[in-house]
Formats: structure tokens, sequence, C-alpha cells
């Protein structure tokens, strides 16, 4: 038997007074339609390959850059879940207050690591800029594909931000989650 803890929070929550609500979703949505173009490119390269005998290497490219911005917006939406990897086991012996102290300074550190990693990634896309450089079968600017993920490391920022005022203020429900024993359930 292992204990499993209950999430509260729900994806799409529709709140009347709240009219930035598609905003705060937005990585969620963004996902979505990844995952559709993901799909719709990986059916038409397969039919394309073996019924037309016919090869797209643009959906290729297509398919590894959405893959790429899935890859980055969902660390933003892994941070608003607080569902990344992290050690709780060692902290639910201590006080709430050295709680909060290592979960923010391991929240601060992990921007500062994405801050540093959108640095080089926008010298990239101006390199990429300067250049002309552009995708070798579709000829789109490259610097323009590679955007969305300089757009999912400002998510990812603003989702660390988000979570260390809600952590600070006691207003995160993940965080309440985890760091309580009344919020969890057994399984069995």
């Amino acid at each position: 038997m292992y204990r499993r803890n209950v999430s509260y929070c729900r994806v799409f929550t529709m709140k009347e007074n709240n009219k930035f609500m598609f905003l705060q979703n937005i990585d969620y949505s963004l996902q979505i339609v990844f995952m559709l173009i993901l799909f719709s490119m990986l059916i038409l390269q397969i039919l394309n390959r073996f019924f037309i005998s016919v090869r797209a290497s643009w959906t290729l490219e297509i398919i590894t850059l959405t893959f790429a911005a899935m890859v980055w917006f969902g660390i933003g939406i892994g941070v608003k879940e607080y569902t990344h990897i992290g050690i709780t086991i060692l902290l639910k012996n201590t006080s709430k207050k050295v709680q909060k102290i290592v979960v923010i300074s391991h929240l601060v550190l992990f921007m500062l690591l994405i801050l540093l990693i959108m640095y080089f990634s926008s010298r990239q896309l101006i390199y990429y800029f300067e250049k002309d450089s552009r995708l070798p079968a579709s000829g789109f600017p490259y610097w323009m594909a590679r955007s969305p993920i300089i757009l999912g490391e400002v998510c990812t920022v603003y989702r660390i931000t988000e979570k260390i005022y809600r952590i600070s203020r006691d207003e995160d429900k993940q965080y309440q989650v985890i760091f309580s024993d009344s919020f969890s359930e057994d399984v069995s």
C-alpha cells in the first residue's frame, strides 16, 4: 500500500469574474494545438511514405519543432501542477517554514536555470535571424520556427513566478496537498 496525493487542480475551470482565464490556461490550449499538429503531420508522413511513395521532409521538420515546443510549454505546465521531480519525503518531517524556504529556493534556482537557457536560446535566434537561416525542406525562417521554444521558456518563468507568489502567500493548493497529511488518501 502506498500513499498518493490528491490534486485539487482543474485544467479548465470557469470563473465568471475572471476575464483572463484563457490566458491563465493558454499553455494547456497550446498543448492541444501542438498535439493535433503533431498527430496530423505523423499521419500525413505515414500516408506519404507507404501509400503515395512521396517523401515529404517538411513534415519531419514540423514534427521536430512541434515536439520541441510541446516540451518547453510542458515544463511550464509541470511547474504549475507541481509535477516535477522533487524529494518531498525529506521535507515532510521539517517545519512549514523550512519547507517553504526550501521549495521557494528550489523554484528560484530552477527559474535562474530557465533564464540562462532563455538567454542562450535568444542569442541563437538572433544568430539565425542575422544569417537568414532557413529550414532545408520548407524554406521557412529558422528563427521563426524555433521561437515557440522561447515562448515556452517565458511561460515557464511566468509559472515559476506565479508558483513562488502563491506558495509565499499560502494560496497554492498543490503545495498544501504535498506537504500535509490531511489531504492524502490511501490507495491500495
